[in-house]
């Protein structure tokens, strides 16, 4: 991605950028102030190269937690309901097995997505979905313990009890969603703004020779736009003023 200058420099003639926007691009190369610079700074991070790659990565991911997630438990449903509910008799040597193993891939997704709801907060609700699969889950159990205590299964209670697993994390994922959605606090994802303090203390945080490059370069954005006509003198001397990070609120106050 260009520099903020030379991004200005490749708009139409005329054309005068939103100032959150400009101050977006000024700090392009930094992620984590762009997430917190609110929609803005969202809009520059999508526009970026790196950012589709990661994007695409992502799309894959997320098929195939998918995939598990709605796979697995109706996988051993599949291999073990049919026989209790006299729909079709099943092999229990093979079926307690294979569903017993199916919830315990449920198990493993359910802790991953409730580790990164621990980590991350979550902006949605994925309850529903939880105990859907919970249901299905507790319903494969269900069907381990009928079909191994009918058919004699060898060591059916051990697989019984390794079933179980996939139901537990599923109730353990309703409390993690729970208290995560307790700990969220509106964010700038939600609102699109801005995130101030957040914005004050990253930037804050760099290399005083980063952050002079950075105005300079902005400067020079701005030099450009008062250059062309687009900003007005008194426009250009309170950009030049303005906090690195807080251009568009400062604009905004000083009209």
């Amino acid at each position: 991605m260009t520099s903020a200058a030379e991004w200005v420099r490749s708009l139409p003639r005329g054309a005068r950028p939103d100032w959150d926007e400009l101050e977006a691009h000024v700090l392009h190369e930094h992620p984590s102030i762009l997430r917190a610079l609110g929609a803005a700074g969202r809009a520059v991070a999508m526009g970026g190269r790196g950012w589709r790659v990661g994007f695409g990565i992502a799309v894959v991911a997320v098929v195939i937690v998918g995939l598990a997630v709605v796979w697995a438990p109706l996988w051993g449903a599949a291999a073990i309901i049919g026989d209790p509910l006299g729909i079709d008799p099943v092999d229990g040597a093979t079926a307690v097995p294979v569903a017993a193993a199916s919830m315990v891939v449920t198990a493993l997704v359910q802790a991953v997505l409730a580790v990164r709801a621990a980590r991350r907060g979550t902006s949605g609700d994925g309850t529903s979905a939880t105990i859907g699969i919970g249901l299905v889950a507790l319903l494969v159990v269900v069907g381990i313990g009928l079909v191994g205590e009918r058919q004699g299964v060898d060591a059916w209670q051990a697989w019984l009890a390794v079933a179980l697993l996939g139901p537990l994390a599923c109730v353990a994922h309703l409390v993690v969603l729970r208290l995560a959605r307790r700990r969220s606090a509106p964010s700038t994802v939600a609102t699109g703004a801005p995130d101030d303090v957040t914005v004050e203390r990253l930037v804050a945080a760099l290399p005083d020779a980063e952050r002079d490059r950075l105005l300079a370069d902005r400067a020079d954005a701005v030099a450009w736009l008062r250059m062309q006509g687009v900003v007005s003198p008194g426009a250009a001397a309170a950009a030049a003023q303005a906090p690195l990070g807080r251009l568009g609120r400062w604009m905004a106050d000083a009209r």
